[in-house]
């Protein structure tokens, strides 16, 4: 079993006691400290477990690709530093492997109650799962390295993780998928992520770790599949978000105009305009989005349902964006390519 932890050390102690009594156990467990400032060593050590330390911060799929060569065993799971697995979810990703020979991997994801206080933390995670939660009972390209498992074999056949600071769980999954395996995505294996989010980090972290590294490699490597965060109705989704936020602030500036004394009949027009355009966007938007509104109120309740609502419309034009920039920003690198004056991006370093 391996860990990566990068300034993850305030969790750690939480994930390894969960892990130490995992059933089906023991478990060999590697924690790999990618050059983390704080204390990740004595974390480990304080609980009798192994820790890996490399020499300077290279990225997850780095970290993860050293503890899963240090490992023995014929299948490599991989769990996050702050992620702290359910009962039974490692028996049960590792009962899937040993039932379905074709599966390459299997993963799970987060349980329902977050280790974090606050709304966005919570929002975050119920989003989470359940983009989680509709692919379950189908197989998938896509791998989940918070909390999965693979054969060995099959991760030393495909090269392990690409060397990518973003995604690469995905690129691996499409990986083990060109190379003739199954992903399967487990329901019954959860963990329970225990990182905090506030809007800003959330935002930040959509954009930056998610949405423009994805939208470059749709464009330079295809990575975009009808699954996950990148089905097409997310795609819709993000656009009429966009869309209504576009019209609402066109709305506002009519009546910013009309309050400066512009043109009454124009100003009419434009905010009739406007508005209409907003209210269609928005319909559209929770008639998509009805199954995740109804999943949200069922768990949480209306009142929550209301308060996540301007949280995930942030969410969907924040991720629009950042893909669509991403996608432009990788067309661009294309062409630098076939004209030999490529500058590598600072997101990846495949």
């Amino acid at each position: 079993m391996v860990v990566p932890c990068h300034r993850a050390g305030g969790t750690l102690s939480l994930c390894l006691e969960a892990l130490a009594a995992a059933e089906g156990g023991p478990y060999e467990i590697i924690v790999v400290d990618d050059a983390s400032p704080d204390g990740v060593a004595a974390v480990a050590q304080s609980h009798g477990v192994r820790c890996l330390g490399l020499p300077r911060s290279s990225g997850a799929a780095a970290a993860r690709n050293a503890g899963a060569a240090a490992t023995t065993a014929d299948i490599i799971i991989f769990v996050d530093a702050d992620v702290r697995v359910e009962p039974g979810a490692l028996a049960r990703l590792v009962g899937r492997l040993e039932e379905e020979p074709s599966l390459g991997a299997c993963f799970g994801l987060y349980s329902e109650t977050c280790g974090a206080p606050g709304l966005v933390s919570d929002f975050r995670n119920l989003l989470h799962r359940y983009t989680h939660l509709r692919q379950a009972g189908r197989d998938v390209s896509s791998f989940f390295t918070a909390i999965g498992a693979t054969r060995r074999r099959a991760f030393l056949e495909v090269g392990g993780l690409p060397p990518l600071r973003m995604l690469e769980d995905v690129a691996f999954g499409q990986r083990l998928v060109r190379a003739g395996y199954r992903l399967v995505l487990e329901p019954e294996a959860e963990g329970r992520h225990l990182k905090g989010y506030g809007l800003g980090a959330m935002l930040r972290s959509l954009l930056f770790d998610r949405a423009l590294p994805w939208g470059r490699l749709a464009a330079t490597a295809g990575l975009v599949r009808d699954e996950f965060a990148t089905s097409r109705r997310d795609r819709w989704a993000s656009v009429l978000a966009l869309a209504a936020t576009l019209a609402t602030a066109g709305l506002l500036a009519t009546l910013g105009w009309a309050a400066a004394g512009g043109p009454g009949l124009a100003i009419g027009r434009l905010g009739w305009a406007a508005g209409l355009a907003g209210v269609a966007a928005l319909s559209g938007l929770v008639l998509i989005e009805r199954d995740l509104y109804d999943y949200l109120a069922a768990r949480r309740g209306r009142v929550y349902l209301g308060a996540a609502f301007p949280l995930h419309l942030a969410y969907l034009v924040t991720g629009g964006i950042g893909f669509g920039l991403g996608y432009l920003f990788g067309l661009g690198r294309g062409r630098r390519r076939a004209a030999g004056t490529e500058v590598e991006w600072i997101g990846g370093n495949e």
